[in-house]
């Protein structure tokens, strides 16, 4: 053999060698981070104002995630057109990780529809999906010295004097509206709808004072006024019974309704987060969700873990968004303005 020859076969072990030990080493050294995130304050809005039963969620789930990414998570509560005012302005903000959202399903699925201006948003291509959250039931509620001690009671009153009794909505597009438009048309009474677009909050004031004859609404934002006697619930939606105070569902009282009647929260971001920046948040999230605190949190206000990925969030919103058609009927068939 020439020297020549020997010498290129010596160069081509020494290579092939060289490479053999950069790919041992990456099987076994550790990734370098892609991201520094979170490196400053992240902003969480809320299309509902404070007092509202999902204020609670907002902050309790700010608290935990602050905890979670060790960065301050600021609640923003930007009420109005059914959550619409909120989502908008998040879907405007940069899609850095710094300005995030949580809004039951309803007010990503339902609004779109309703609205009579042209939003920004119709579905889950237009946002971003970090995952889902949590489950609340929405119940029946009225004043305990209203002379309706049950469901049946409320009922037969309603029955008696058609569209002249009130209960007060969270919105015109909310599940708590879907909900007693559905146990309307299963039990076949009639009565008004007031959505009150503050939330659920401003209804609970309304029927404290006795300006409306009911709510309905999640039974866990309104459990002060279950505990301490000035509200009573009639019955709620989904199929478990409600535990912080006595409560049973429709479907066991003989009116199985709507599935749309529950409120499912979802987390969500502007469209085009950074996959691992979107990984960050929604791993936080869902330790948030898996957290002792988180659980101990939930059951005491009477609230259901939906703990899922952004893809499988992302699923069910696009499900969500097929669905609602079923709702807009039953809220246009109770009575409801739609614009």
């Amino acid at each position: 053999m020439n020297a020549k020859k020997f010498s290129i076969k010596l160069v081509a072990a020494a290579a092939v060698a060289a490479a053999a030990i950069v790919l041992a080493g990456c099987t076994t050294a550790p990734a370098a981070p892609t991201t520094d995130y979170p490196t400053k304050d992240i902003q969480l809005y809320l299309g509902y104002d404070t007092g509202g039963s999902a204020d609670p969620i907002a902050r309790e789930y700010a608290l935990l995630l602050a905890k979670e990414l060790g960065v301050g998570v600021t609640v923003q509560n930007r009420p109005g057109g059914s959550g619409a005012v909120a989502t908008t302005e998040v879907l405007g903000r940069k899609a850095d990780g710094y300005t995030i959202a949580i809004a039951p399903s309803s007010q990503l699925s339902v609004t779109p529809l309703l609205s009579s201006d042209a939003l920004s948003f119709s579905g889950p291509d237009d946002w971003t999906t970090i995952g889902g959250m949590l489950i609340q039931q929405n119940g029946l509620m009225v004043r305990a010295d209203s002379g309706w001690a049950t469901l049946d009671d409320f009922i037969a009153a309603a029955k008696a004097k058609p569209g002249e009794l009130t209960v007060g909505v969270s919105s015109v597009s909310g599940a708590n509206a879907m909900g007693m438009a559905s146990l309307m048309d299963v039990a076949g009474f009639r009565v008004r709808l007031v959505p009150f677009e503050g939330g659920a909050g401003e209804a609970a004031k309304a029927l404290l004072a006795g300006e409306i004859d009911g709510m309905n609404g999640t039974l866990s934002g309104q459990l002060g006024f279950l505990e301490s006697g000035d509200f009573i619930s009639l019955g709620h939606s989904g199929t478990l019974p409600y535990t912080p105070a006595e409560s049973t569902p429709f479907a066991d009282e003989g009116f199985p309704i709507t599935s749309l009647a529950e409120t499912t929260y979802y987390a969500y971001g502007p469209k085009g987060i950074p996959d691992d920046i979107l990984a960050i948040i929604a791993d936080a999230t869902q330790k948030v969700i898996a957290s002792d605190e988180f659980k101990e949190w939930m059951d005491t206000n009477g609230y259901s873990a939906h703990a899922s990925t952004p893809e499988e969030a992302d699923a069910e919103l696009r499900q969500a968004s097929k669905d609602a058609e079923e709702g807009v009927k039953l809220l246009q068939a109770a009575g409801l303005d739609l614009g």
